[in-house]
């Protein structure tokens, strides 16, 4: 037993270790005890991963049963069935196409702003700053125009809430649920807690009373009042979810990429030259070429969740009722079985290549995919293309390795990097 809980927790704490184990040895698939979730098949075979998907009794909202008591009851994320139907088609919209284009404007003065806040200035961590532009743009996404002392406020309830969250064992682990108020991690998630949730509350009931349409995504939760409409309840947990969860992975992946570009001089140099020749959006740019290849290497999310909610069979298991299977996109995206050199950092295997759909999954898969998933890939392009504008200098001098922040993967120096003035294009 001492050693199943030695390994699951090198797997709540490193997962990268373990997945990298498990391809050294010629594997694509292994089994480990996990809490909350007992004997657990983990795997990147994209065969695997298909009926995994497809099949029915597999389902994702029980697997993220542990983020219920910080999202709320009734979180997409968490729900099932007609609820998770129900809230998706409500959700999905503000996401995708036309919405995003009305906000991309506002999206691009809060990327500028963040970004020549830093220009000659001392080194900063990537991550922590790109944390403060996604969370701005996603809190411009919910509630529109805000006072400034107000989205502070909201900023800071964010970060502090996420951070008590660092460790992923304190979502797993009830012995961790110590409430000594300011003491500890727990207590200071709860008081956070109690005012985001009576901050997202005021806000629906001061558009209640005013009644005055706009587009940002609460105003027009609150006031829709359609058949399928939003209970209050409802809304405040949809909210929140998308404050804690879309800034972290956004602002991970864009880490992720200033880690590899750290790297790498010579592409930085070719983003550069491509986008002084105006060719970065087209088809098959470098530009988007190494934001795939980004999210192909360093997957934020390491795996998906599903839970057998009847007993079924899987390929070669035999999974009970209950029993736990995670699609692994760390297992998947370093496949020799999928990729040439998958360990390698290299946008152009994809000039020649499209990875099959159970070969790439960095958003997850059909109904359960990622909400924010193209809100995610715009914004990788926005601060990607802000960003050659000016002189990027790194303090690394060797790739990042990866560190658990909740339920994601970040760099764990940051990194730290520098901007210089503006370069002319």
């Amino acid at each position: 037993m001492f050693n199943k809980l030695r390994r699951a927790l090198r797997w709540v704490k490193a997962p990268q270790m373990i997945t990298q184990e498990i391809l050294d040895r010629g594997l694509d698939t292994t089994s480990i005890w996990l809490p909350g979730y007992g004997e657990t098949v983990i795997t990147g075979n994209s065969d695997l991963i298909k009926q995994v998907v497809n099949n029915r009794s597999c389902v994702g909202g029980l697997g993220m049963k542990a983020m219920k008591n910080v999202l709320g009851e009734n979180a997409l994320i968490c729900a099932e069935g007609d609820i998770h139907k129900r809230h998706r088609s409500q959700l999905m919209v503000f996401f995708n196409g036309p919405r995003l284009q009305e906000n991309e404007e506002a999206f691009k003065q809060i990327i500028d702003k963040h970004l020549n806040s830093q220009v000659g200035k001392e080194p900063f961590n990537a991550f922590t700053l790109f944390k403060s532009i996604t969370l701005e743009n996603i809190i411009y996404l919910t509630f529109g125009e805000m006072d400034a002392s107000e989205r502070d406020q909201l900023m800071e309830l964010c970060l502090v809430f996420t951070d008590s969250f660092r460790n992923p064992l304190r979502l797993i682990l009830k012995l961790t649920h110590w409430d000594l108020g300011e003491l500890t991690a727990w207590g200071r998630y709860k008081k956070c807690h109690a005012q985001g949730r009576a901050f997202v509350r005021r806000k629906i009931d001061d558009i209640r009373v005013q009644n005055q349409p706009d587009s940002s995504m609460l105003n027009q939760l609150v006031l829709d009042d359609s058949e399928n409409a939003l209970s209050g309840d409802e809304i405040v947990d949809e909210v929140i979810s998308t404050l804690l969860i879309g800034s972290d992975t956004i602002a991970a992946s864009l880490a992720w990429l200033m880690s590899e570009l750290s790297q790498r001089q010579d592409i930085l140099d070719a983003l550069h030259a491509e986008m002084s020749a105006g060719n970065s959006t087209k088809e098959n740019a470098l530009f988007l070429r190494v934001i795939t290849e980004n999210l192909r290497l360093n997957p934020v999310a390491p795996h998906l969740t599903r839970v057998c909610k009847h007993a079924t069979v899987v390929g070669d298991y035999a999974m009970k009722e209950g029993g736990c299977i995670m699609p692994s996109a760390l297992l998947a995206h370093r496949s020799n079985a999928n990729y040439a050199s998958p360990n390698e950092f290299n946008p152009d295997r994809y000039l020649e290549f499209q990875p099959e759909r159970y070969q790439y999954f960095p958003f997850g898969f059909g109904t359960r995919r990622c909400l924010g998933g193209n809100l995610a890939e715009r914004e990788l392009q926005l601060v990607l293309a802000a960003l050659l504008n000016y002189d990027m200098e790194f303090e690394q001098s060797r790739p990042s390795e990866p560190k658990r922040h909740a339920i994601i993967l970040i760099p764990c120096d940051g990194p730290m990097m520098r901007l210089k003035k503006a370069k002319a294009i």
